[in-house]
C-alpha cells in the first residue's frame, strides 16, 4: 500500500511536525511488514487464524490481499495473533487530549 503525502495530511502539518516526520518515514518504510509476513513470522497458517476470527481461511486471504482495511479489522487480525493495534484519534488543532481507539 502506498501512503501519498495527501493521505496522512503532510501538507496541513505545522513544519516542525512535518520536519520531524519527513525525517523518520525512510525507517519507517523500511520497517513496514505485510499482515501475510507478519502471520507467517509468528508461525500461523490462515486456517489457524481463522478458526480464531471466527471466519473463514477465504477471507484472511482477501484480509491480507487488501491495500487498505479498516481499523477495526486490523486490530481483530492482530488480537487475533496474540498482539494489539494501539491507536489513538488525535483531535484537531493540536488538542491535548487523545481518545484510545
Amino acid at each position: 500500500m502506498t501512503i501519498s503525502r495527501k493521505t496522512v495530511g503532510i501538507d496541513k502539518m505545522q513544519k516542525a511536525r512535518r520536519a520531524n516526520t519527513e525525517a523518520h518515514a525512510p525507517g519507517l518504510a523500511a520497517e513496514e511488514m505485510s499482515l501475510r509476513d507478519l502471520r507467517k513470522a509468528l508461525g500461523l497458517t490462515q486456517v489457524r487464524l481463522a478458526k480464531e476470527l471466527g471466519i473463514e481461511q477465504r477471507n484472511v486471504s482477501r484480509i491480507e490481499l487488501r491495500d487498505d482495511v479498516l481499523i477495526s479489522t486490523l486490530s481483530s487480525y492482530l488480537k487475533a495473533m496474540g498482539g494489539a493495534a494501539p491507536c489513538r484519534r488525535i483531535p484537531p488543532h493540536g488538542a491535548d487530549q487523545a481518545d484510545r481507539i
